[in-house]
């Protein structure tokens, strides 16, 4: 399910605040430290770092996701 929300969301032409933050919360829902931490750092430069992607960056760093 998670790789066809990436597919999803890789074919996206425009991709908003809340497309973001679904895909990095999805992937902190499936342990995925790894790919938290790139979409994260390496997301789009239109990506803003709101109240809400706080607890996954906090989770990419280290480790801690528990909502």
């Amino acid at each position: 399910m998670l790789a066809e929300a990436k597919v999803l969301f890789d074919k996206m032409p425009v991709k908003d605040q809340v497309s973001w933050n679904t895909i990095i919360s999805c992937y902190a829902q499936n342990d995925d430290l790894e790919e938290v931490r790139n979409y994260c750092t390496h997301g789009s430069k239109a990506q803003k770092r709101d109240k809400w992607i706080i607890p996954f960056l906090l989770f990419g760093e280290f480790g801690a996701y528990n909502p």
